[in-house]
């Protein structure tokens, strides 16, 4: 499954596992679902990025001046996001945070035709989203095409609680991405 949208995240965490390079971001991704694999660049608005690695609860990453210049580095592992909890990191947890939403409505269709479902994420199955602070509700909109598959994700922690917001255009599910952990 391959996703690129915006991040916006005050923190890492295991929601957003990554070095930190801005508050506001562009990410490019793959994850493996069936492996518990990620990999995903950030790139904030300076042009500082992030490449990310997670498989299961070990994460990597590295961090350049550029998205280019990120292959040049090498990768270093993320002890305060290595953790056993969650046994998975960032968005390979999505079937999990989706299965366990709570209050789904119809939402209708986007500005394309496709449908759209809104539902709340507890606090507990999201996770805190900024070290130090308790979780808090995601509210999530799902959009799907017209077989029904996911095809954009939007999911926003409550007021109140720390700022987190992902919006992401996924494709390509089901197909092998080829994560690999760093040797």
């Amino acid at each position: 499954r391959r996703s690129r949208g915006t991040a916006s995240a005050t923190d890492v965490s295991a929601v957003r596992p990554s070095l930190w390079v801005a508050v506001d971001t562009t990410v490019d991704g793959q994850v493996e679902l069936a492996t518990g694999r990620l990999h995903e660049v950030a790139v904030a608005p300076s042009g500082q990025a992030a490449e990310t690695v997670a498989d299961g609860t070990d994460v990597w990453g590295r961090r350049a001046a550029t998205a280019e210049a990120l292959a040049r580095r090498g990768y270093e592992r993320i002890p305060s996001l290595s953790t056993a909890e969650p046994a998975t990191k960032g968005i390979t947890n999505l079937p999990r945070w989706l299965a366990g939403a709570v209050d789904p409505v119809d939402a209708g269709v986007d500005g394309q035709g496709r449908r759209q479902y809104r539902a709340t994420i507890p606090a507990a199955l999201l996770g805190p989203t900024e070290r130090g602070r308790r979780a808090v509700d995601a509210n999530v909109v799902l959009v799907l095409d017209r077989r029904n598959q996911p095809v954009h994700v939007a999911i926003a922690t409550v007021p109140g609680g720390p700022p987190l917001s992902l919006a992401l255009d996924l494709s390509s599910l089901g197909a092998p991405a080829g994560i690999a952990p760093p040797a």
